[in-house]
């Protein structure tokens, strides 16, 4: 009896064992393999991306400066990315610009501080804020400037406010992936 008690305790542990393995399994794979890589246009840099999004490229807006434009108009999320030449003056024009939104208090709310962090050896210059479309929608926008090695780089993730909640963790994570080519 109690060889037997012993045979039906190892293939429960078996069992449990089994079942933790497939759900860290399925755990890394949506961390590691349920992303995709996209490129700018003219491949300055390239980003990673949930492939839970189904990003469409509009290639007729990419223009000399334009050099990304996505977006899942099932989620109404999106990515801008503009690249510019460097000229060493990225964090002057970045704080002018973050006054220049705080002063539109019409367009813009919530207009976050400016921080600064490395993603991938580059200074980003960040902030967030609020705004209302042509369509009276009502919009949270991540703001990335990136001082990269070869150019400067204007990153914009726009996702519905009401939503942010659920796709914040996701924008972070697109910010954080930039990688200058």
């Amino acid at each position: 009896m109690q060889n037997g008690g012993i045979k039906i305790i190892n293939t429960i542990n078996f069992l449990i064992c089994i079942v933790l393995f497939a759900i860290i399994a399925y755990v890394v794979y949506q961390h590691v393999y349920d992303y995709e890589k996209i490129q700018s246009v003219k491949n300055h840099f390239e980003l990673t991306v949930p492939k839970k999004y189904a990003f469409e490229t509009n290639t007729n807006a990419v223009g000399e400066a334009l050099s990304l434009a996505v977006w899942d108009s099932e989620t109404s999320t999106y990515i801008f990315a503009y690249a510019y030449g460097k000229d060493g003056k990225l964090k002057e024009y970045v704080e002018e610009e973050i006054e220049s939104v705080r002063e539109d208090n019409e367009q813009f709310r919530d207009v976050s501080e400016l921080s600064e962090k490395i993603i991938n050896d580059n200074i980003v210059y960040m902030y967030s804020y609020n705004y209302t479309d042509e369509y009276d929608d009502d919009y949270y926008a991540k703001i990335l400037w990136i001082d990269g090695q070869k150019g400067d780089y204007f990153l914009v993730l726009e996702c519905l406010e009401a939503e942010k909640d659920t796709h914040i963790e996701n924008l972070d994570k697109i910010a954080n992936s930039f990688v200058e080519l």
